[in-house]
C-alpha cells in the first residue's frame, strides 16, 4: 500500500481517535487520486469529496502554514 501511495495512485485517511489502540481496531479508508475510475456512483462521490478535502488541506498547509489532519 505504501508503494501505491508513493506513486500517487491512492491515499489513505486514518480514523480520528485520541487513543492509538482504537485507531488499530478501525481500518483506514483508501481513496484513489483518479476518482473517475470508481464504478459505483456513491463510492465515486465519496472519493471525489475526499480528494477535494485533501486538496484544501494541502492548500492550507502550503499557503497559510496550518498543520491540519484529514481523518474519517
Amino acid at each position: 500500500m505504501a508503494i501505491l501511495e508513493r506513486l500517487y495512485h491512492c491515499f489513505s485517511v486514518t480514523p480520528f481517535t485520541h487513543r492509538s489502540i482504537r485507531s488499530l481496531k478501525k481500518a483506514a479508508k483508501v481513496y484513489l487520486w483518479d476518482w473517475s475510475v470508481v464504478l459505483a456512483e456513491g463510492a465515486r462521490f465519496e472519493n471525489l469529496v475526499a480528494c477535494h478535502l485533501l486538496k484544501v488541506k494541502h492548500a492550507l498547509e502550503d499557503q497559510e502554514g496550518y498543520r491540519i489532519g484529514l481523518h474519517c
